[in-house]
């Protein structure tokens, strides 16, 4: 979620984000629809987008090229959805999961995603036997 009261960045118009991202200005309302990007700040014609946004259509884009079904991608936790999808050298996908604090699993771009329930069994595990 975009913080409302973090330090402004540049705003944007819905055909910048279109144009930063790659994607058209359907793809951007129909992500906000979607519930897999924040709706623009603001109302009306004042309404804008933010760098935030940005990040969250590339982290979108990313993970549906890392096999993700867009339903998988809203259907992860919260705290998963957060996830840093991040370009290796080799331009090879990486899906890193935070797992609990200081603890990610990481995924290369040839494995074959778990699915959300096994990502939430997994953090669940993960949490349960560090905090032992």
């Amino acid at each position: 979620m975009i913080d409302a009261g973090a330090t402004p960045g540049p705003e944007l118009s819905i055909g910048e984000l279109a144009e930063q991202t790659g994607v058209s200005r359907r793809t951007v309302r129909f992500y906000v629809q979607r519930g897999l990007i924040d709706p623009p700040v603001g109302l009306g014609r004042a309404s804008h987008y933010t760098p935030a946004h940005v990040d969250q259509i590339r982290r979108v884009l990313a993970l549906q090229r890392g096999g993700l079904q867009l339903d998988d991608i809203n259907a992860l936790p919260e705290d998963v959805q957060e996830a840093a999808v991040t370009e290796t050298l080799e331009s090879s996908l990486v899906l890193r999961v935070n797992i609990a604090p200081g603890f990610r699993l990481e995924l290369d771009a040839g494995a074959t995603p778990p699915t959300p329930e096994q990502l939430r069994e997994l953090a669940e595990a993960a949490r349960r036997i560090l905090e032992k």
